[in-house]
């Protein structure tokens, strides 16, 4: 029986292949090849025009984007204007496009104010309802809670509701107000909570127009009965007519003598119909100065028609006070003015009333002659500058 032989070392390296040989990365790369010029050229130009391309793209987008949101705000400035003009319907029509076009928060909170504005209240608590979880606007959230108010007791669940959770430590944004019944959008903290009416004597104000009352009452009959087409002429519609109840924009309309810094020279100048209303009030800080940016000091005369209803609001900030004085009042008796939860007033002739606008405040007219009243509003701060 023949033995079977050993294979030998080199037959045994040469079924398993030869040996691995050891190489630096270099050697991995294989040899140097070199590439045509025009192939590094056209690689340079793809990578170059992807670019480009990607770079367009974006600019395009954004570009496109930017137009659109300015033509959506041109879009809102027309709704306002027709509102203005009492197309309301083409006016809302427009507002609700404005939203289709750009669903961004601005353009909701501004179909919801339009809504709201419009006495449309079921759709305008829909809307600040959700804004409520989603913005961070103090003003958005003041008028959630004013669609609340204006809907009566049967939300007062809702409100007393959202008001606690606006409350709560880890809200956004810290709510400064102490009640739902005063809700401005604009706060100075250190004047909370403040209280619905005033001491009329505790006011520079209220005492110059007392001590001329007589004479400002004096003076306005005479310009209404001796120019009655220029003084019910010299009555406009105000820029909060919308707070009349059923859109009767007419109904509740102002004589301006001062506002935003200026005086209505053709009302006030010496020799004109209202001079001695204006002289009373003119060099007054309180009045003619500024806080926080903003001049909210105005006086004008307000016309309240009979049977007209001015629906529960805020006004827009808590540093400042309104002094309202009765210059006609024919029927006393039939007008009242609510501000707060429970405290009413009622106006009388050559007399002042003075209330803080930013507590919810409201006027029903339940009579059928015009009232007539001087209106003031003045700082309770020191004026910047």
């Amino acid at each position: 029986m023949s033995k079977i032989q050993p294979k030998g070392e080199g037959e045994l390296r040469q079924r398993k292949g030869p040996k691995p040989k050891e190489t630096t990365d270099a050697e991995d790369e294989g040899p140097d090849v070199e590439r045509p010029w025009w192939l590094i050229l056209l690689s340079a130009s793809v990578i170059i025009f992807a670019l480009g391309g990607m770079a367009h793209v974006h600019y395009d987008y954004h570009y496109g984007h930017l137009h659109e949101l300015a033509e959506v705000e041109e879009m809102k400035k027309e709704s306002w204007s027709l509102f203005e003009e009492g197309k309301y319907k083409e006016s809302l029509e427009l507002a609700h496009e404005a939203k289709t076009r750009a669903p961004l928060i601005e353009q909701r909170e501004f179909l919801g104010s339009l809504m709201l504005s419009l006495h449309q209240l079921d759709e305008a608590l829909a809307t600040y309802r959700e804004l409520f979880y989603q913005t961070i606007e103090i003003a958005h959230i003041s008028k959630y809670v004013t669609v609340l108010h204006r809907l009566g007791a049967e939300y007062d669940k809702e409100r007393i509701h959202a008001f606690e959770v606006m409350k709560l430590p880890e809200h956004v944004p810290p709510v400064p107000w102490h009640s739902s019944w005063q809700c401005p959008p604009h706060v100075e903290e250190s004047l909370l909570p403040g209280k619905p009416f005033h001491d009329p004597k505790d006011f520079r104000v209220t005492r110059r127009i007392k001590e001329n009352l007589p004479a400002i009452i004096h003076e306005f009959d005479d310009f209404l009965h001796d120019h009655p087409s220029e003084a019910l002429g010299s009555f406009k519609q105000g820029t909060y007519n919308d707070l009349v109840d059923k859109l009767a924009r007419k109904n509740w309309t102002e004589m301006i003598l001062f506002e935003r810094g200026s005086w209505n020279d053709l009302l006030c100048e010496e020799g004109k119909p209202m001079h001695t209303t204006c002289q009373t009030l003119r060099n007054l800080p309180e009045i003619e100065g500024a806080y926080r940016g903003q001049q909210l000091g105005v006086v004008s005369i307000n016309r309240l028609a009979g049977g007209t209803h001015l629906v529960p609001h805020f006004g827009p900030v808590n540093w400042r006070l309104v002094a309202s004085c009765g210059l006609i009042v024919p029927e006393p008796d039939a007008i009242t003015l609510k501000v707060g939860e429970t405290e009413t007033s009622q106006w009388q002739e050559n007399e002042c009333l003075v209330f803080d606008d930013s507590y919810l405040n409201s006027v029903k007219h339940e009579g059928t002659q015009p009232q007539y009243v001087l209106y003031a509003s003045f700082l309770v701060v020191e004026p910047e500058g």
